[in-house]
């Protein structure tokens, strides 16, 4: 029994929702028109057009940090503010994980004038696990969920950020003093799906076509095809041109090359 063989309800309950990426599903559904049954769907292109829209989300959910405003504020003042006898001196930061399945990266940010995020840590702080680390004061911080999750779990309240603040400093274990921060688990009822989500689509291989699809990128290789065309349109007529001579040639060499053996027979 082969694959060919298998049942199309079959197929689309145990095998399409491991194909959650568009190349993925555009290669499977040219494969055969059984393929094309079983995976070319609205529930197929529904994941496709989900997971799209999570890897979106994500993005913005880092933009959303880098520019937010929670830099230095003194809650009196409300002004940006900047320690400058602790600037540039050392302070132990941890991040303990208190969720149940929910991984996290943590990322730093040197200050609000230079808001190039850098993620820390090179593997995923896991549930149970802390995040350690020696950082310098008034350094932003951001711990978000890890963009497997994200991809997997769709929603953009999620994740949060802090400066680290010598206010902030207290202990951390037996021996060391530093930064205590939670990663608690967030409540369900709060969370908030990434916007575009809550609305059901009749066709959704056509709208993830146009959030995959790059609009100005489409629209310059459309130009330089007409351009390309146009060339080789002028190309092709001059060939015809010089065909068309070419012919004229050869017929005028055989018609001589008639006269040339018509004079040669009789001499």
């Amino acid at each position: 029994m082969s694959f060919c063989d298998l049942p199309v309800e079959l197929v689309q309950c145990f095998i399409a929702g491991y194909i959650s990426e568009v190349k993925d599903l555009g290669s499977t559904i040219q494969v055969s028109k059984k393929m094309k049954e079983a995976f070319d769907t609205q529930e197929s292109w529904k994941r496709i057009f989900i997971r799209e829209k999570a890897k979106k989300g994500y993005k913005q959910l880092l933009k959303n940090h880098e520019k937010s405003k929670r830099w230095f504020v003194d809650p009196l003042t409300t002004e940006y503010i900047i320690d400058t006898p602790l600037h540039g001196q050392l302070v132990n930061i941890m991040v303990k994980n208190k969720t149940a399945s929910m991984p996290f990266d943590v990322f730093y940010i040197e200050s609000m004038f230079n808001l190039k995020m850098i993620k820390l840590n090179t593997e995923s702080v896991m549930p149970g696990k802390a995040f350690f680390r020696r950082l310098t004061f008034n350094r932003k911080i951001v711990c978000l969920p890890t963009k497997e999750w994200i991809l997997d779990n769709p929603v953009s309240n999620v994740g949060f950020s802090f400066v680290t603040h010598v206010k902030d400093v207290e202990s951390i274990t037996k021996e060391k003093m530093g930064i205590l921060k939670y990663f608690e688990e967030p409540d369900v009822k709060n969370m908030k799906p990434i916007k575009g989500l809550r609305r059901e689509y009749e066709d959704y291989k056509k709208e993830s076509m146009k959030r995959l699809i790059d609009k100005k990128k489409i629209n310059y290789k459309k130009s330089e095809n007409d351009s390309k065309l146009s060339d080789m349109e002028h190309e092709l007529k001059m060939y015809k041109k010089q065909m068309r001579i070419m012919e004229e040639n050869v017929l005028r060499l055989k018609t001589k090359k008639k006269d040339l053996e018509y004079l040669s027979k009789i001499f």
